[in-house]
């Protein structure tokens, strides 16, 4: 992509009137183009995404955040801390992680209460609940051994 795609996207993740939602899939374009491009602009795109995927959380409704979730890249946190990582940019690698185990463990609280109604609803409702509730601890496992992981192309 080119560079004006990429400068249209950086400055659509910025500005305020665009809103969250738009500003978070500009974001996730700006990273793209910037990652094809090896831009010096990708941690920031990077920094900036993770910041709008946050106030996306805890702001939209459950059916939006729905949505985000499945558009969302489940390796955004861990490619945005091997980008910064391969330049040098250890502390922002850190910082990149740490909100992204942040917003894993807050869409993780949103979902108890949802699961426990579920689970009351029927017995498929319980196998749901159920299912949903061994992903979500083989997510907590795979997370506290992101150390090991040799790439930052993780595939679940």
């Amino acid at each position: 992509m080119s560079s004006l795609v990429q400068a249209v996207n950086k400055v659509a993740a910025s500005l305020e009137h665009n809103g969250h939602l738009r500003r978070f899939y500009a974001s996730l374009k700006w990273i793209q183009c910037a990652e094809e491009t090896r831009d010096a602009s990708e941690i920031e795109a990077y920094q900036t995404s993770s910041s709008l995927d946050s106030h996306l959380s805890s702001r939209l409704s459950v059916v939006s955040r729905q949505e985000v979730v499945r558009k969302y890249p489940s390796s955004l946190a861990v490619d945005a801390a091997a980008c910064a990582t391969s330049r040098g940019d250890i502390c922002s690698a850190v910082e990149l992680l740490e909100q992204g185990r942040a917003l894993l463990w807050t869409r993780s609280a949103r979902f108890h209460t949802p699961l426990d109604d579920l689970r009351d609803s029927s017995q498929k409702g319980r196998e749901l609940a159920e299912r949903v509730a061994w992903l979500n601890a083989f997510l907590d496992h795979a997370s506290s051994n992101l150390s090991t992981v040799g790439t930052s192309k993780m595939v679940l």
